[in-house]
């Protein structure tokens, strides 16, 4: 299922057994009625469903792309307790992830401002340690629930969550820090200059996030925080115990190729030295590695390059031909993502975003479409030009272009990301008949250490059964997957893009082709001073004897009228109807005229 919902499918007033029935029966009831509930506005009584929430039908189709779990539930209803309680407009189109709908609640949410080495004096000693400070960052590591929320406050990480929490609204929840703790310290890095800049980092399961709980690229961020990734890494710049290089292998694989080899050979001790296999790789030398490595499915030479040990094969074992698979799938994307994401983009209703624009047209540009067009408001304007210009061919096809070009650099990243997550353990290339599988020598080196392999041989264990294993260790991605929870970027008016220039020759060719007629624009402009004059830019106008409504400011072009509510205080008489423009101004100073209203509305009305 595409990811993008249509809005008016979201709005639409189903029941939950509805809505179960037509969207989700492949979904187990129980886990429907489950997340449908999460949303605040949803009602349960004798546990049914009986009112869905407005937004429940999001909760369902993130939890069906796989960008909400179970345990991220409760931050669902929190979130949208806030776009309840405060009215938020969200659009469903723009929401992906939970992180999304945070970015739009996170200024309403009671922000904490004390200071984090305030909030640390209230912890008990055996609580946390500080482990790491210097002139710019701090680093903690909790060492209990209460700890972790203290520590970690103001982010949208789990393990703030419980009895603990600073927020009153994370109270009631689970705290995750256990989960995380028992299989390796969390580190929570602060920003002591800017400290809504903080980030978690568990190693034991890959999870680096930022404050939003978001994913950060860990390398990037150790090259450029030199002084973290020596804390984290300190054989880099000193001399390190058993205990700390035991430490630094754990999370090897978040550095740089060259500086993971140097790490790895510092690690070489006691029996490991008399490994010949491990020395040739480590060494570096095309020549030791070939006398190390050997088979009869190896046609050429081994290299040794760039951190990576490069293997010819007549054919790829059948682990590697479906990540070679996988990895030209996403590749292929990648290559196609102009031609993709403008397919994705022209299947989704955009018509709620371009009308946005349309209106941003309107606010910047009030003044000038008074004066050309007479227009008063945005409501006339809408009424007056929306239908036509959301049904005008090359609307849609202006906005596409633009929202494709402004999308296409996360749309590329995404799927880039995925190529790198593979690419960090292995690479192919193909030479005439000869397939060549590169693997990270890092990687290679822990897999041969773990399992105490002293060669790869016909006879012992062969290079295909080697790289299989290979595969299955770090647990290389075998199978593409299409991905559809990268960010879409929508055209501004006030960005003066491309769709901005077209809605801008739109009205000026609309007004130079006199598809808006000069009668009708003589009849806003007379009506806009009648509202002005005499009606002083109110809707009604009302003395002793009269109160005439403005039903609404759009001036119908077919007929030249306006829909107004008519009451004669001395006779009590009162109607409803369209009247021509030019006799408005007599029917708000000419009282006795209105004796024959009636007669007069069946006679020039519509």
């Amino acid at each position: 299922m595409k990811f993008q919902l249509l809005l008016e499918e979201l709005l639409t007033e189903l029941t939950g057994e509805e809505i179960y029935t037509k969207y989700y029966k492949d979904m187990p009831s129980a886990l429907f009625g489950l997340v449908v509930s999460n949303d605040p506005q949803t009602v349960v009584q004798d546990g049914k469903i009986v009112k869905v929430g407005k937004y429940a039908k999001l909760l369902l189709a993130m939890f069906k792309a796989g960008n909400l779990k179970k345990e991220d539930l409760p931050r669902a209803k929190e979130y949208l307790t806030y776009v309840y309680k405060y009215g938020i407009p969200l659009d469903a189109t723009k929401i992906l992830e939970l992180s999304d709908i945070y970015d739009l609640i996170k200024k309403y949410m009671a922000q904490n401002s004390t200071n984090i080495s305030d909030i640390a004096s209230h912890l008990q000693s055996n609580e946390y340690n500080k482990v790491y400070e210097d002139n710019q960052w701090v680093i903690y590591v909790p060492f209990s629930e209460r700890a972790a929320c203290y520590l970690g406050v103001n982010s949208q990480w789990c393990t703030t969550w419980g009895p603990y929490s600073l927020s009153d609204d994370n109270k009631t929840k689970t705290s995750y820090f256990n989960r995380y703790n028992k299989d390796g310290y969390l580190y929570i890095i602060i920003n002591k200059a800017d400290q809504q800049e903080k980030y978690q980092f568990h190693f034991e399961s890959s999870q680096y996030m930022n404050i939003s709980d978001r994913q950060i690229k860990i390398t990037d961020f150790m090259d450029q925080h030199p002084k973290i990734k020596a804390f984290f890494f300190p054989s880099l710049v000193r001399k390190v115990s058993k205990e700390e290089m035991d430490g630094e292998l754990t999370r090897i694989g978040i550095l740089q190729p060259g500086e993971a080899m140097t790490i790895l050979r510092q690690s070489i001790t006691g029996k490991d030295n008399n490994n010949q296999l491990v020395m040739g790789i480590l060494s570096g030398d095309n020549d030791e590695i070939n006398q190390v490595i050997t088979g009869s499915d190896i046609v050429e030479e081994i290299g040794y390059e760039e951190g990576y040990i490069t293997i010819p094969l007549e054919n790829l074992p059948t682990k590697a031909e479906y990540v070679e698979d996988a990895l030209s799938s996403y590749r292929y994307e990648l290559n196609s993502s102009d031609s993709n994401l403008r397919n994705d983009i022209q299947e989704a209703n955009l018509d709620d975003s371009i009308e946005k624009v349309f209106a941003d047209y309107y606010t910047e540009n009030s003044d000038e479409l008074r004066e050309s067009l007479g227009i008063l408001d945005y409501n006339s304007f809408s009424d007056s030009f929306l239908e036509g210009f959301l049904g005008d061919e090359d609307t849609k096809s202006e906005f596409v272009g633009e929202m494709t070009d402004l999308s296409e650099p996360a749309y590329e990243e995404a799927y880039q990301d995925e190529i790198d997550k593979i690419e960090k353990y292995i690479k192919f290339s193909k030479y005439s008949r000869t397939k060549e599988v590169s693997l990270n020598t890092v990687f290679f080196v822990q897999l041969i250490l773990k399992q105490n392999i002293t060669s790869i041989t016909d006879e012992t264990v062969d290079i295909n059964s080697f790289i299989n294993s290979y595969i299955e260790q770090y647990d290389i991605n075998q199978e593409f997957e299409g991905i559809y929870n990268y960010d879409w970027k929508y055209p501004n008016y006030s960005d003066g893009g491309s769709f901005s220039e077209y809605i801008n020759d739109y009205f000026e060719k609309l007004i130079d082709k006199n598809e808006v007629t000069k009668d009708c624009i003589e009849r806003r402009k007379l009506f806009n001073t009648i509202y002005h004059r005499l009606f002083k830019d109110n809707k009604t106008f009302e003395n002793e004897h009269v109160i005439v409504r403005l039903n609404s400011l759009t001036v119908n072009c077919d007929n030249g009228s306006v829909d107004i509510y008519y009451k004669n205080k001395d006779t009590n008489q009162e109607h409803s109807g369209f009247v021509k423009v030019e006799n408005l101004s007599s029917y708000v100073t000419n009282y006795e005229l209105f004796e024959h209203v009636k007669k007069r509305f069946n006679r020039i009305i519509l």
